[in-house]
């Protein structure tokens, strides 16, 4: 899996590329976190995704429920 980052103004996109599947959960996990953390509107862009697992969905759940806590968008 790999990701690029790109800012315009007040929205980041983060665009993942590849596998998100249980093996890179921790990876993803981190990123997410760190980019949920520094801005306040993101849009994670999946359409280069080629394989998601359970724990890929439950991955971004779980970033979609922590910014609402976080008065964030998603």
């Amino acid at each position: 899996m790999e990701f690029s980052v790109t800012t315009t103004g007040e929205q980041t996109e983060l665009s993942l590329t590849g596998d998100l599947q249980i093996m890179h959960a921790n990876e993803m996990r981190d990123v997410l976190l760190q980019h949920l953390t520094t801005v306040q509107n993101l849009t994670i862009n999946l359409t280069e995704i080629t394989n998601i697992d359970v724990c890929g969905f439950q991955l971004l759940y779980a970033t979609r429920l922590s910014a609402k806590k976080m008065s964030k968008n998603v």
